[in-house]
């Protein structure tokens, strides 16, 4: 085993990157044959699509601007990178999580300078035999024979989609049980925020053993559905999660008292991140337009197993799951769900990945600028809010836009349990 450390330059005409690189030159390491393509990656300045497993969960699809890769604990290497597919910001990834490599391209955008590098040192005893490869590494699809060990060789999935499907990534709609309509508005109705009610909240519970009778005795006591959803997932007993909600609703009424608090020490705390009526309204269009598109697009690529949009078989719901989101910031947006068509001439994505002016005079516009402009208001809402209703609508909010922060491309967080059409 040894480690390898690589100086390159600071800066070039396509940005700052990281002066010094430790790369895992290790045959034994998981994840090592990932290792020679993500270093390629970094010294070209690259762009990565891979397909990532954290324990418990499937793999979904990442694009990743590597910028070093590190060390760690425990025989594991660190990869640290601008995540382009969820939240637009620098983090840290872990090689042996690292599924397969479905492509490497040019860089989709600036990284920028990373705030948080990752700290690390060579161990003296390992900085000897310092050798490159002796050859440039290649690809190799998924369906041919990889020599166990090989740095010359980095796997790359033939068929992303199948892929996912083998893994599990794609979660249908589960239970039998499909509340009324009648009894869906009755619920909404008596929700503590009807604005924020989510209708897919409610099939949940419904499908896990809860009745109609139960969720109105829910209601009835001022308990948010989705904290009694929650307090199911400990207990099965009906009395026992009501219980266990309403020690929520007693927290809730804590934050409440420090938001009080926290008023009378600042009472403008919240306006330097407030969004004016018009800002907002185009901050949540804009992301509505980008989901739409995506949901409406006829077709994606001519090359399905090429990225980073890929043809899901079940997009067109995930995406609209989205635009249901959206609608809870943006009630106006409702009368636009059922809205067919496809801007044609904006291309598949909306918005891009950064925010920058264009040589004919426009502006791009980021992923990620309006959602993190969005997620400031409504932090700041909830942070100053002194009432339990607009507290639980702060908190349902915010998660949306969690939801809505990592679907640039595809929702990651979709199953078909999460979405209920209207």
């Amino acid at each position: 085993m040894q480690w390898r450390p690589r100086f390159r330059r600071t800066s070039d005409e396509r940005g700052p990157v990281t002066s010094f690189v430790v790369v895992a030159d290790a045959d034994d390491l998981p994840g090592s044959e990932h290792h020679p393509i993500i270093r390629k990656a970094i010294d070209n300045q690259h762009e990565i699509e891979v397909m990532y497993a954290k324990p418990g969960a499937g793999a979904e699809q990442r694009v990743v601007i590597p910028t070093e890769m590190a060390p760690g604990e425990g025989g594991v290497t660190y990869l640290r990178g601008f995540d382009v597919t969820k939240g637009g910001g620098h983090k840290t990834f872990r090689t042996d999580r690292i599924q397969g490599i479905v492509d490497v391209r040019d860089r989709s955008q600036d990284p920028g300078v990373d705030p948080e590098p990752l700290a690390f040192s060579v161990p003296t005893t390992q900085k000897k035999n310092r050798t490159l490869l002796a050859e440039e590494p290649s690809l190799v699809t998924s369906d041919q024979t990889i020599k166990k060990n090989d740095p010359n060789a980095v796997r790359i999935i033939a068929n992303p989609v199948q892929f996912m499907q083998d893994q599990g990534a794609y979660r249908p709609k589960t239970g039998d049980i499909e509340p009324t309509p009648e009894e869906y508005e009755e619920l909404r109705s008596k929700d503590v925020d009807p604005q924020t009610h989510d209708k897919a909240t409610v099939r949940r519970l419904r499908n896990s053993g809860a009745s109609h009778i139960d969720l109105l005795n829910v209601a009835n006591q001022g308990i948010p559905y989705e904290d009694y959803e929650m307090a199911r997932a400990i207990t099965d007993s009906h009395d026992s999660a009501v219980q266990e909600a309403l020690k929520m609703r007693s927290r809730d009424r804590e934050q409440i008292s420090q938001n009080i608090e926290r008023n009378k020490e600042n009472p403008n705390f919240a306006e330097p991140h407030l969004l004016d009526d018009a800002a907002y309204k185009s901050a949540t269009k804009g992301l509505f337009v980008h989901h739409m598109n995506l949901r409406n697009a006829p077709s994606f690529s001519e090359d399905q197993n090429r990225g980073p949009i890929f043809n899901h078989p079940d997009r067109r719901r995930a995406n609209e799951w989205i635009m249901s989101e959206l609608t809870k910031l943006n009630p106006e947006l409702k009368q636009q769900m059922g809205n067919t068509t496809f801007l044609e001439n904006r291309g598949l994505e909306f918005l891009k990945g950064d925010t920058t002016r264009l040589t004919d005079g426009t502006k791009q516009i980021s992923y990620f600028d309006p959602v993190n402009q969005l997620s400031k208001h409504h932090t700041a809402l909830q942070a100053t809010t002194t009432d339990l209703g607009d507290l639980t609508k702060q908190r349902r909010i915010i998660k949306a836009l969690s939801n809505i922060a990592n679907s640039r491309f595809y929702p990651v967080d979709y199953s078909g349990d999460v979405y209920e059409e209207a």
